[in-house]
């Protein structure tokens, strides 16, 4: 592979790479979510988008600093890229402390039970920053392509409902549509 060619691939990377989790970032949910949904459509494939925020987040900030609530960024990051299946679902950072799961081709069965087993784990994983050990939870919201959600603004405002609809029962939840 030619320099040129390392370059260019780097720079492609760089511009939907979020800098601080290495998770995709806004700009690849805007290109590859419709893919996604029109493929999903054409091939009657189901699709479920994922919401995810973590709870309380800004008291890590406020009590530990912001090298430190970056530092749980990745790793929740890390976290959710090791719990997808590697080349047919992706995570991007969405914004702040929120985060989504794009699942291609899973049933709605089988993504609760994948977003169960990730919740588990950001509850589970001792963060320890320093001489700290800190712990979070996580709330999430998942939305399934169907007849009312099948444009990219209709699953995620779905998403983002179930979303508000985990945190109202008491954040560290998950709910679907």
């Amino acid at each position: 592979m030619s320099d040129i060619t390392k370059e260019v691939n780097r720079l492609n990377e760089i511009v939907v790479k979020d800098e601080l989790t290495g998770c995709f970032n806004i700009r690849y949910v805007n290109e590859m979510l419709p893919f996604n949904i029109l493929d999903s459509i054409n091939e009657n494939k189901t699709l479920s988008v994922c919401m995810l925020d973590l709870d309380y987040f800004k008291q890590i900030n406020d009590t530990y600093g912001h090298l430190c609530g970056d530092f749980v960024l990745k790793e929740v990051g890390k976290i959710l890229k090791d719990n997808i299946r590697k080349d047919i679902d992706w995570v991007a950072r969405y914004g702040g402390e929120e985060f989504i799961i794009v699942f291609n081709n899973m049933s709605l069965k089988n993504v609760t039970k994948r977003v169960q087993a990730i919740k588990d784990k950001i509850e589970k994983h001792e963060f320890k920053w320093k001489d700290k050990v800190i712990k979070i939870t996580s709330s999430f919201g998942i939305s399934t392509l169907d007849e009312d959600t099948k444009t990219v603004e209709s699953i995620l405002e779905s998403a983002d409902k179930m979303l508000y609809l985990s945190k109202q029962k008491g954040r560290n939840n998950i709910s679907h549509k």
